[in-house]
């Protein structure tokens, strides 16, 4: 649970000008305001490696049970590596999440707490729609919103895999 841990660290991918950015950080800040918590935002290129080198830097001097939340499952599994060579216990020194949800989260040891994406399901409709607008010329423009997934797995939780 989010209140068992003091700090909540934020990896970020450094491209702050795209919308699927600017909106996983503003939840972060979001949910770091209601729960009081100590805020720390890190933003690096959407790489395990620097991740991980980033994440050992600061798992070796913090002491408090701390939650990383990666904007991507590339970057978490890289935190996950880092938790792993300093003997922390996940769900109880640390906790890892990701998000996408591609195929990553699944092959790292444990298993990755991701927000997947329903990528399926939005190329389908992207497809439909754009055929659309080409069959009817004109179609009207919109938007819609695909309701992510939370995947809860062994970053997060003792005694998961």
């Amino acid at each position: 649970m989010i209140l068992d841990f003091v700090i909540l660290f934020f990896f970020g991918i450094n491209l702050l000008e795209e919308e699927f950015m600017r909106s996983r950080l503003t939840g972060y800040s979001e949910v770091v305001k209601e729960h009081d918590l100590i805020e720390e935002s890190h933003f690096m290129k959407n790489s395990s490696r620097i991740a991980e080198k980033k994440a050992l830097d600061i798992l070796s001097k913090v002491k408090e049970p701390i939650a990383v939340i990666c904007a991507s499952d590339r970057m978490a599994v890289g935190v996950v590596r880092a938790a792993m060579s300093l003997h922390k216990r996940f769900g109880e020194d640390i906790a890892v999440t990701g998000f996408d949800g591609v195929f990553l989260d699944r092959i790292s040891s444990p298993k990755i707490t991701t927000v997947r994406s329903p990528v399926i399901e939005m190329g389908e409709t992207c497809a439909q729609l754009l055929l659309k607008k080409i069959n009817e010329g004109g179609a009207k423009q919109g938007s819609i919103l695909f309701p992510p997934e939370l995947i809860i797995r062994g970053s997060t939780v003792i005694g998961r895999e």
